[in-house]
């Protein structure tokens, strides 16, 4: 994605109130780069690839509600916001994943059981990683998107942060 299309995704977030500019103009103003700002642009990102979208699905997504196992958090934007703000949890962040299919979706957050640089070169995903879930489960997600088209999107969050491009994950 280019500057300017991101540039102008954080216009349509901020349009929407979905992130908070500071203020002036020059250093110091504009949309703080902290870990909530940043995980709503992801999050929009995941949500939809269309600006007139930006709005409706970024906040679905966002609010969609689970239990993260790691960090506690009730909500997708929460335990992502978490997982941003913590060297500890960050280490073991591996990916973001959203499904969504009409009005139904669900999203997750993978984290490795260690940090990452410490795990097995292929991990086995059902002993080394644990999943936060939110939104619908799998069996009510496809049971009730059967008849729509079903997007999904995935960020590879431990490779976008250090901009590092993990074999299947382009």
């Amino acid at each position: 994605m280019t500057p300017a299309a991101i540039y102008e995704r954080q216009r349509a977030l901020v349009h929407a109130g979905l992130l908070h500019p500071r203020s002036g103009r020059g250093p110091g103003s504009g949309v703080p780069a902290d870990a909530k700002s940043v995980a709503i642009l992801l999050i929009s990102l995941l949500a939809t690839g269309s600006l007139s979208e930006v709005e409706q699905q970024t906040r679905a997504i966002a609010n969609l509600k689970g239990r993260c196992p790691v960090t506690g958090k009730k909500t997708f934007v929460a335990a992502l916001t978490a997982a941003l703000n913590s060297e500890e949890l960050l280490a073991r962040a591996l990916l973001a994943t959203v499904r969504r299919s009409g009005a139904v979706a669900m999203a997750s957050i993978t984290f490795l059981k260690n940090p990452i640089d410490e795990a097995p070169s292929t991990p086995n995903f059902k002993e080394d990683a644990e999943q936060g879930q939110f939104g619908a489960d799998y069996h009510t997600f496809y049971l009730e998107s059967f008849a729509h088209l079903t997007v999904e999107a995935t960020i590879n969050i431990w490779g976008a942060l250090r901009g590092v491009e993990l074999g299947a994950t382009k």
